[in-house]
């Protein structure tokens, strides 16, 4: 199952005494690239089986809307041991034969034992409470359909006291910290939602009618009104300029590029170079995580909302698009 790109639609700023701007949504990949696999096939690992069975539960769970579509495979012969660089599944004849990443959890650590938790009262008197110290430690481990390993035993643990509670089982609070540690690692893999700011040249009085356009939000027809301009004037440096920044506003990396390179080779501004590299790093981002460019047109519309630059992970958001 192949990852849908998101339509990353510009939001227009115009702050007195600024260069306008257009702030676009874009996505960095965590630990894993996925490459338009969403997929993830989830194995039996090793530790104790009932363990073993939680830690699985809780991450089937957890992911499930997420940005990645889990896949229960614990009950299943297929496993995977990695060799060096390079992960073997066995047996060979149930070896994945598809697109998808396949996860591993291992469970290294798995523990409740009772404690006495002291507390000081309001008044300065020391109490003593029942407690339960808890401790959960897993590795994990992620590998593609060919072998690759993108995530080796990774350390995942989560350590606790809590008070006792009679109504509790242990399992239920095995359950809880075993969760916080798989939220951990869906947080590691889980692309980073990044709000980006790429401005407009306003300098060419000949292009007030397209920066209009794209104030109004019509990124489109922006678009259109800049081709026709750089036909005419295809020695005009803005306006290459500003079409590369409406067509990354669309996420149409390569086109944007072309043109961010020609406005440099005829007359670059000073902001020319940040605005081609930054361009060029988030291409390098939306390849890792949907692969090849040419097969993810933008589909929907997302809005930026904020003023400023900044990034907001987006804990098991699913993917934009779908």
């Amino acid at each position: 199952m192949k990852l849908a790109a998101p339509i990353i639609t510009a939001t227009f700023v115009f702050v007195a005494g600024c260069a306008p701007s257009l702030q676009i949504v874009s996505y960095n990949p965590g630990i894993v690239a996925p490459r338009g696999r969403t997929e993830l096939n989830i194995v039996a690992g090793e530790g104790k089986a009932g363990a073993r069975q939680i830690v699985a539960r809780e991450a089937f769970q957890m992911m499930r809307g997420g940005w990645f579509r889990p896949v229960d495979r614990t009950d299943e012969a297929v496993r995977f041991a990695i060799v060096g660089h390079h992960a073997e599944f066995s047996p060979q004849k149930d070896a994945p034969s598809r697109d998808g990443l396949w996860a591993r959890f291992d469970v290294v650590n798995w523990s409740s034992d009772d404690v006495v938790m002291k507390e000081t009262t309001d008044d300065g008197k020391e109490i003593e409470k029942p407690g339960r110290h808890v401790v959960v430690g897993l590795q994990v481990s992620v590998v593609d359909e060919d072998g690759h390993v993108l995530v080796d035993e990774r350390p995942y643990d989560e350590e606790v006291t809590i008070e006792k509670n009679p109504f509790q089982s242990d399992e239920q609070v095995m359950s809880e910290a075993a969760r916080q540690a798989v939220t951990s690692f869906i947080d590691d893999i889980t692309p980073d939602r990044v709000l980006s700011a790429v401005r407009i040249d306003d300098s060419d009085s000949g292009q007030k009618i397209l920066v209009a356009a794209a104030a109004d939000g019509k990124i489109p027809v922006a678009i259109k009104l800049a081709r026709k301009y750089v036909q005419k004037y295809p020695q005009n440096a803005v306006g290459h300029y500003n079409l590369g920044a409406l067509l990354e506003a669309q996420s149409r990396y390569d086109e944007a590029l072309a043109q961010y390179d020609k406005a440099l080779d005829i007359q670059p501004r000073d902001y020319y170079p940040a605005a081609r590299l930054a361009c060029a790093q988030r291409r390098s981002a939306w390849l890792a995580i949907y692969g090849d460019e040419k097969e993810h047109k933008p589909a929907s519309t997302e809005t930026a909302s904020s003023d400023k630059a900044s990034s907001d992970k987006p804990k098991s958001e699913a993917p934009p698009a779908p």
